[in-house]
């Protein structure tokens, strides 16, 4: 029985070793940090991507970013296959009624994370693919961050 103890604790360290060795993709400007990862490097099934990004204001000031444009993986991602293609996007949802709805204050120093899916609608064939998160924000109405936040491109395999 004290293996399986033994097991039940070395199993989420195992992963969290994996996850930590996975490439990161990092972008700042203007105060704004991203670490992006794809999280499944290597996939059989394009719903079962996912990737993370974790925003962090560097700056000494409190940031307001626009969520409504960050969040969903059709306006944050950009796909392309091996010749360096585009990989369309399923059609972006629909923006809240609440202009207000989705923005989020970071604090600095302050650091949050976004769990993205693909948002492809049609199946690619199965080879090796590249994404990266391509963030860009030039409205100042509301006080919201400016700038633009593009990581290099990561690799992931489609089986």
């Amino acid at each position: 029985m004290r293996y399986l103890g033994v097991a039940a604790i070395a199993a989420p360290f195992a992963i969290g070793t994996a996850l930590a060795q996975l490439p990161v993709m990092h972008a700042e400007d203007s105060g704004l940090a991203v670490d992006f990862t794809v999280t499944t490097p290597s996939l059989t099934d394009i719903r079962g991507f996912a990737a993370t990004a974790a925003f962090t204001n560097a700056s000494a000031q409190p940031l307001k970013i626009d969520g409504r444009s960050l969040a969903p993986a059709a306006l944050a991602l950009e796909f392309r296959d091996a010749t360096g293609a585009r990989v369309p996007h399923c059609p972006p949802p629909v923006p809240p009624a609440d202009p207000e709805a989705g923005r989020v204050t970071l604090a600095p120093g302050e650091t949050r994370s976004l769990t993205y899916d693909a948002a492809i609608c049609v199946a690619p064939r199965p080879g090796r693919y590249q994404v990266r998160l391509n963030y860009h924000n030039s409205e100042t109405g509301r006080g919201d961050w400016v700038g633009t936040l593009t990581t290099d491109w990561a690799d992931f395999v489609l089986r």
